[in-house]
């Protein structure tokens, strides 16, 4: 077994390759991805309490299909589309790793 001294400062770090940041691209054009799916579920979650709202203070019989078809269905197409964007948001490409050896696995 071969036995050396290391550096104290930066023993560990590879020497002779760039620093970067890989992902700063991909995140910038995820947030704004996120960003407009947010304004978009939120803009319709509040249309459909808007009409929801306005289905209470009219009293007529269609008040209430107002209220299930048209505020309870923008309502809950603005969680869809949260929640889509959430999926979006977390799926990311895969990175390869570095194994012990140096060799490089996909996962």
């Amino acid at each position: 077994m071969r036995f050396e001294w290391l550096l104290r400062y930066g023993s560990q770090r590879i020497r002779g390759k760039s620093i970067e940041n890989v992902e700063a691209g991909s995140m910038k054009l995820r947030a704004i991805g996120i960003g407009r799916f947010l304004r978009v579920s939120s803009g319709l979650i509040i249309l459909g309490l808007l009409v929801e709202i306005a289905s209470f203070l009219w009293f007529h019989p269609l008040s209430f299909v107002l209220f299930i078809l048209v505020g309870a269905a923008l309502i809950g197409l603005g969680i869809v589309v949260y929640l889509i964007s959430l999926v979006f948001a977390v799926s990311s490409p895969r990175k390869p790793r570095m194994k012990c050896g140096g060799q490089i696995n996909n996962v």
